[in-house]
């Protein structure tokens, strides 16, 4: 919930990692309350979770492009109601979020990292030789 609301509210990030803290911490004191051994979880449930980790900046920046890019914050461009039903066109497009400089232009740029690095952790590809096969097919 931090990284999909981050951007409209930083101070979600410190309160996350306090939480995680005091959750760790819970955990811990119940685990050594308990004298139980741990469970003994093999390394796919890791890798797995890792794997998900990087679905997390495209969320962060899919959304924080979308709300900074927003033309009725930073344009002041705010149309007058012109419809019966409650319905106000706010010119906020996709094509108008992609074309224009905003302050959601760095988004943009995150974003344009984040895909391919999640598609590279999902199917276990590496950078390094993606970069090789490129170059033999330039050569």
């Amino acid at each position: 919930m931090a990284f999909l609301f981050g951007p409209g509210i930083p101070i979600m990030f410190p309160l996350a990692l306090i939480y995680v803290l005091i959750n760790e911490s819970a955990l811990r004191c119940q685990l050594a309350y308990q004298c139980r051994s741990p469970f003994n979880y093999s390394m796919e449930m890791n890798r797995s979770f890792i794997k998900f980790c990087s679905f997390l900046p495209i969320l962060y920046g899919s959304f924080g492009l979308w709300m900074y890019s927003n033309r009725q914050v930073y344009d002041n461009a705010v149309l007058p109601k012109a419809y019966n039903n409650g319905l106000q066109d706010h010119s906020h497009t996709v094509i108008y979020t992609l074309t224009t400089f905003t302050p959601g232009t760095p988004f943009l740029f995150l974003l344009i990292i984040a895909v391919p690095n999640f598609i590279f952790t999902m199917w276990n590809l590496k950078y390094h030789k993606m970069i090789k096969s490129g170059n033999k097919s330039l050569a």
